[in-house]
């Protein structure tokens, strides 16, 4: 989970509120993690209960449909992304 504030609140907190607020979100995220998982697990279960079959592509499915969406998604990027969404896609790769 990402928390975000503005950079001119942040910098008027006292060093003990930005501590209180990196803890809680920690807490939080943590939190949130936890439901998430748990929810889509039982999700699945109940979908599976009424007949729904889950498929997990191979290795190479996988790579055909990321070499299927290579084109679509440079695209994308060409015409809407920032140069903060680059150096977010440069840090995950």
């Amino acid at each position: 989970m990402a928390f975000g504030v503005a950079e001119t609140f942040w910098n008027n907190l006292t060093e003990e509120q930005r501590e209180i607020i990196r803890t809680t979100a920690e807490e939080v995220s943590a939190e949130l993690n936890e439901t998430y998982y748990e929810k889509a697990k039982a999700d699945r279960e109940a979908l599976e209960k009424e007949g729904i079959t889950f498929v997990t592509p191979t290795e190479e499915e996988s790579q055909q449909i990321k070499d299927l969406m290579e084109p679509i998604i440079l695209d994308y990027i060409k015409d809407y992304a920032t140069k903060e969404d680059l150096d977010a896609l440069k840090a995950i790769q």
